[in-house]
């Protein structure tokens, strides 16, 4: 399978902060389209401008490594980074496609943040990845590599309709299972559950069993965006194939809203179905403070646990302030660890040693309870 080469005027996309999902400070598209042609791709839809039919006219960045090489360069960082993973993969183009193999432009880029001391976060489908498990074991041995493995189903027959040109949910565990035995931290993306398709109680639970089988460090489910136009048309005529009753389940649920969000009552149901495996696995359910960037800066790793805290709040139905404390630890001023001068005075005790163990690199009981490695979520919640 051939692709279109071609340059581009920058490759980093650097966000404002470290996102709480990905645990990302920063990423990258190397390439354009992707063969795995999965049914659900986000990807398709027109505001991402891929031309072309997405599974089959790729387009390759060929001169990514030298922009990388120059976008990382320790000069011409204007302000201190932040210290989250830049990750490896995206919407529009899985990182380690067949074409990896000619043009490794993937690799590239792998060596060029482990030169600078970067730390990276790889979201795959691909068993490609193994090419690259010596390096991932020596950056991981630094605390500055995470590999996530993306799932819709475990079933390797849904897989093959609606995920035709990647590799089986079979061949992913196994590979999942070979990076935790060399000591890679690595989770899974379960992402996106299909409506009717792979959100039943029974699928999930058979996944986080799977991942805890496996040594898996998290699991994160999500549920399926569909928007108008390419996307949804595309994604409906693959749904036909596999069973046309499920139509009008997808017409009351995808209605016109502008990111492609569920809709309704059987929105809620799936989404309840999904929250109660989940709370009831003693796997996270994010990315856990234990598989951070040891250079991730204080104040943005307390924002962020603060953040997955506030999440799984929410997911076990219980009470909290955690977003409201995200918001204070935001506005503290710079460099304030050793003395707060009154800037936490306003809060509760509980609520102001929770902010200070954070910031001091704490993980609190109550952190690892939410998030599920702990016992017991009846006691300790701020709030």
């Amino acid at each position: 399978m051939g692709a279109t080469e071609t340059t581009a005027k920058t490759i980093l996309r650097k966000h404002k902060g470290v996102d709480s999902w990905f645990v990302s400070s920063a990423g990258m598209n190397l390439y354009r389209g992707c063969p795995h042609n999965c049914a659900y791709c986000d990807g398709r839809d027109e505001r991402y401008r891929v031309e072309g039919v997405f599974e089959r006219d790729l387009v390759v960045k060929v001169n990514a490594p030298e922009l990388l090489a120059r976008e990382l360069e320790p000069r011409r960082r204007r302000k201190p980074s932040p210290g989250g993973f830049m990750l490896l993969g995206g919407g529009v183009g899985d990182s380690y496609m067949p074409i990896e193999e000619h043009y490794r432009v993937t690799r590239r880029a792998l060596e060029l943040l482990d030169r600078f001391g970067h730390a990276v976060h790889i979201l795959t489908k691909s068993t490609l990845v193994v090419r690259d498990v010596p390096l991932l074991v020596k950056m991981a041995r630094e605390g500055r590599a995470l590999l996530s493995m993306s799932f819709s189903t475990l079933d390797d027959d849904v897989a093959a309709l609606f995920e035709p040109g990647a590799p089986p949910p079979s061949a992913r565990l196994e590979i999942l299972g070979r990076l935790r035995a060399e000591g890679i931290p690595a989770g899974i993306f379960l992402m996106p559950l299909i409506p009717g398709v792979s959100d039943s109680e029974e699928a999930v639970a058979a996944v986080f069993e799977r991942a805890g089988a496996l040594g898996l460090e998290y699991v994160i489910p999500a549920g399926m965006t569909l928007k108008g136009g390419r996307q949804r048309d595309h994604f409906l005529g693959v749904l036909d194939r596999f069973d046309p009753s499920l139509r009008p389940l997808y017409e009351r649920l995808y209605t016109e809203n502008r990111w492609g969000a569920p809709q309704g009552e059987g929105a809620r149901a799936s989404e309840n179905r999904v929250n109660r495996v989940a709370a009831a696995s003693a796997i996270p359910k994010r990315i856990p403070a234990a598989c951070f960037p040891p250079a991730m800066d204080p104040r943005w790793r307390a924002r962020v646990m603060l953040s997955q805290m506030d999440d799984m709040s929410r997911l076990h139905g219980l009470g909290g302030r955690y977003r409201e404390l995200e918001k204070v630890t935001a506005a503290l001023p710079e460099g304030l660890f050793m003395t707060l001068d009154g800037a936490l005075d306003a809060l509760k005790k509980t609520e102001r040693d929770l902010i200070l163990a954070l910031l001091d690199g704490a993980t609190p009981p109550e952190y690892s309870r939410l998030l599920g490695e702990g016992p017991g979520l009846d006691k300790g919640i701020v709030g």
